[in-house]
Parts: C-alpha cells; structure tokens; sequence
C-alpha cells in the first residue's frame, strides 16, 4: 500500500493551476475542460486548495490568488 507524505501546507501545482485560472470567472466545468478533468474533479481540488488558502468560498480564493499574484 502506498504511504502518504505529510500534509502541504500549499496547493499542489495542479490545484495552483486550477487556482490560477480563477480570475477569469470560468465556471468548474470550463475549468475541467481546459485542465482535462471532470467537474467533480475541479470541485474537489478547489475543496482542497481553498482549505490550504484558509478560505471557504469561491470569492474569497479569488480574492487570495489574485493578491499572491500582485506580489510576484
């Protein structure tokens, strides 16, 4: 059985992908076209990437990568 690693304190590089695609108002079923996914695949990686953000909402992670954007 595979061992799983220590918890992240960041995103994945595929949930930073789909994070990034935020400021553009796509919906998760765009987002899954684009990254080659199903939109219940897009749904649980934002579930997981907001709880790495400390958000809870679709908003306020827009709010957040667009900030961490600007500092870049």
């Amino acid at each position: 059985m595979k061992e799983l690693g220590p918890p992240r304190d960041t995103p994945t590089p595929r949930q930073q992908e789909a994070l990034d695609l935020l400021p553009e108002g796509l919906s998760n079923a765009e987002i899954g076209e684009r990254m080659c996914l199903t939109t219940k695949t897009v749904r649980n990686m934002f579930f997981l990437a907001f709880r790495h953000l400390g958000v809870h909402t679709r908003a306020r992670a827009t709010i957040e990568v667009t900030r961490r954007l600007g500092e870049c």
